[in-house]
């Protein structure tokens, strides 16, 4: 019984649910097949052919890198960093604490009051001046000695 060969059916059987098995019988198939189409090639060729293949494409493969890169490195960067500022821009936003809408308003308030006083600050310094520049005008015209003296006092009493 030990020298009974097993059925040809019986070796060939694949696993029913396994997809896309590769059995060693198909390997070999594979080989003989690679074996029949290339032609006879001693192998100090076939190493020296295989190397410069290997460099044909490892300068062709950079030169289109480099090309690739810098055309794709100019899109993507701009494209990256408009991303990331908005990604970043986000993220800060959200670490920022909002003022409630009441503090908002109190704030709101106590600034315009505060521009209204100024505001009527320079207006009433505008009018002091505007008044004192027309009351010189015509008392030049009346007494033009007087002006002259009233001027000099002001500015003796500045410096």
């Amino acid at each position: 019984m030990a020298g009974k060969k097993k059925s040809p059916k019986a070796s060939s059987k694949k696993p029913v649910n396994a997809k896309n098995v590769v059995t060693d019988s198909d390997k070999i198939d594979d080989v003989k097949a690679q074996d029949l189409a290339t032609p006879k090639v001693d192998k100090a060729e076939k190493s020296k052919q295989t190397k410069d293949v290997a460099k044909a494409s490892k300068a062709s493969s950079k030169k289109s890198d480099k090309s690739k890169s810098e055309k794709d490195k100019g899109e993507k960067t701009a494209g990256k960093k408009v991303r990331n500022f908005f990604k970043d821009f986000r993220g800060e936003v959200k670490k920022v604490t909002w003022n409630s809408k009441e503090d908002t308003i109190k704030s709101t308030a106590v600034v315009l009051l505060v521009v209204l006083i100024v505001g009527i600050g320079i207006w009433i310094v505008d009018f002091g001046l505007t008044s004192l520049r027309e009351s010189l005008y015509t008392l030049s015209k009346s007494n033009p000695q007087e002006a002259r003296m009233f001027i000099s006092m002001m500015l003796s009493g500045l410096m």
